[in-house]
Formats: structure tokens, sequence, C-alpha cells
């Protein structure tokens, strides 16, 4: 009786109204809409339940902005709709393809040679935020090692070494803040072109996850599409999605390093991404060439089973890769061009091979 003051949408559902609403037709849109809706609410639910189960000390600071995980709702249904999980390198090789057709900055890679990561990958906490690895069980030491590592690199290249900005409990390193160079001898790589006034940058290009060993840092696409491949990383889940935040499509996960050999692999991905962001084609400290891995065309590219390889024979240490001499009559810092069309020339180290890879 008392119910009938209220508005009729308040109204507890009769079993004439469900009967009613199963014999309705659905539209494809209403189905759609639905189906997203519910996607969006399961998404939104395991991301924060991950960030909740965290340990107090390894949650990001960006996970407890609410409003952060509608961004990361949007790109999650986006990726999971194309069966992305950040473990292929095919996405980013395709958008380097079509990019350096309008600068051919974007198909050079400047990380040396790569080895594969023994497997297996590690898992992540869930694919959206917080972006983190499922915890290992890191030894002290080689933790320890990592740090001094960190901070020996920033004295030797005028970084500042210091707690992050985005996430607690994270040792980061900091660019200089100085405009880069715009001279012909070097400009900084277009990717690197971030506003330097927000936290998603904040000249701020890696750190280090305490209690846990993995980073994030910016690398340049390909660069970002080898260490992928390689199994040393995973894509960053909002890379290339809307926002500062997706400024940098390079963005990666590098997983922590298990030995020695691999905390050397890192540090030299990471002397590799500050020479990336302070300058390329030889300026200043960063001082990185690259090599070309991707021939523009005037026509746009349209995602081409093509296959790009690496000739650099340099190996990484603790302080990036070691130099190598070029033979006489050769030129060290000569880009090697591969088409996107044709095969690789002899010699090419590493291959992004789409027959067998899977998209996700």
């Amino acid at each position: 009786m008392a119910s009938s003051y209220f508005p009729s949408w308040l109204h507890a559902p009769s079993l004439n109204s469900f009967s009613t609403l199963w014999n309705t037709p659905t539209t494809l849109g209403h189905a759609l809409v639905a189906s997203l809706s519910l996607s969006g609410i399961f998404f939104l639910a395991q991301d924060l339940n991950s960030y909740l189960s965290l340990p107090l000390e390894i949650r990001g600071t960006l996970s407890r902005q609410p409003h952060i995980y509608f961004l990361s709702l949007l790109v999650r249904i986006y990726r999971s709709i194309l069966n992305m999980d950040g473990t292929s390198p095919l996405p980013l090789c395709r958008w380097a393809a079509r990019a350096a057709v309008k600068d051919p900055l974007f198909g050079r890679t400047f990380l040396a040679d790569l080895g594969e990561r023994r497997k297996p990958r590690p898992g992540m906490v869930c694919r959206g935020v917080p972006h983190r690895q499922v915890p290992q069980v890191l030894d002290t030491d080689l933790e320890e090692n990592l740090k001094f590592s960190f901070r020996k690199f920033a004295t030797a290249h005028d970084l500042t070494c210091c707690p992050s900005l985005i996430e607690p409990n994270a040792l980061a390193l900091f660019l200089p803040p100085t405009p880069p160079s715009s001279s012909s001898s070097g400009r900084i790589h277009p990717e690197s072109l971030i506003p330097r006034t927000r936290k998603a940058s904040s000249w701020e290009f890696v750190h280090l996850h305490g209690g846990e060993g993995s980073l994030h840092l910016i690398l340049s696409p390909l660069d970002a599409a080898l260490a992928i491949e390689k199994g040393w990383a995973c894509r960053f889940p909002l890379a290339g999605g809307p926002g500062e935040w997706g400024s940098a499509r390079g963005r990666v996960l590098l997983y922590a390093p298990r030995d020695e050999g691999e905390v050397r692999v890192v540090m030299g991905s990471v002397r590799w991404s500050d020479s990336v962001n302070r300058s390329v084609n030889g300026n200043g400290n960063g001082n990185a060439n690259g090599v070309d891995v991707l021939s523009p065309q005037p026509q746009p590219v349209s995602a081409p089973a093509f296959t790009t390889g690496f000739n650099s024979g340099t190996k990484m240490d603790a302080e990036g890769p070691g130099s190598s001499s070029p033979s006489p009559g050769e030129n060290a810092n000569t880009a090697s061009t591969i088409s996107t069309s044709t095969a690789p020339p002899s010699g090419a180290r590493v291959r992004f091979d789409t027959s067998q890879a899977v998209t996700r």
C-alpha cells in the first residue's frame, strides 16, 4: 500500500514485468552496451581488488586516484576486444611502420642486441592499473646491487637519483631540467616530447619499484617492441591511450632481474632510455645514433607482415652497450636499412616474425 507513494520506477518488478522484458526484442546496440557495461564493472572490480591485495609498500600513487580507473577501463575494454595483453611486439611495430613515413626516427632502434630472456614471463597483478609484476622472492643483495647501479649510473651521466614523484617506495632517475638541444646535430626523440609540467613525466624517465624489483621506463617504440619480443618487458597498459599517460607508446615494464647477468641487461636498457630521452643523432650525453630498421615509403604502410633486423654487434654491461670497432672502410654508425616489403639482409640478428607471433 505504501509503495503507491513511490515513483513508478521505484516499484519492485513483478513476474509479468520480467516476462515482458524477456519477450522484448533486443537490438544489437543494446546488447553491445550491456556487454561493455558488464565488462567495465568486472574490470573495475578486478583492478580495485588487485590494488587492495598489494602490500602497502608497493602500491602505486597513480592507483590511489579514482579517475585513473575509468581511463584504464576504456583502455582495458579496447585491449580485451583485440586480445592484447602487452606481450606482443606487433602493435608497436605496425604503428612505428606508419609513423616512420612522417618521421624516420620512428623507424630507428637504439637498443643494443638483446638475447632471449630465460622463461617463463612473470605474471602481472592485473591487465590494468596497478601495473605490477606478481612479487617474486628478490634476493636482498641483488636488489641492493640494482639500486647501487642506479645511483652509480646517475652520478656518471649527470642525472638526479631520488625517490619517485609517481610511485611510493620507488627509486627514480630524472633528466636534467634543461630543454634538449634543437640543433641539427641532435634532437629529442618525438616519443619523448611529453609535457614536463605534469606528474606523468616530471623529467622522470625510469623508476625502480621497491620491494618488487621491476621497472617502468620509456623506450623508443621499436626498442620497446624488441624488449617485449625477447621476453624482457611488457607494455604499459595506458601506453598509446588518451591523455598524458598514453603519450609515450614505448613506456614498458621491465621485469625484475633474477641474477647479476639480468641486472646488467636492465641497466643497459636504462642507459639507452636515457640516451633517447636526451637526444638522438649524436648530441650531448645521449649520443644515440640508432639503426634504421624500417624504410619509410611515400605511401602509407598498412600493417605489413614485415621483418625487421638489428645489425648491432654490441653487448650490454652495467654501463650499457660496449663499443665495437668497425671493420676497415666501414662506418660504425652507418644504419642498415631494411625494407618492410623485402627480406632482411644477411646478418640480421633480431626478427619480428608476424607469421608466428600472436597479437595480444
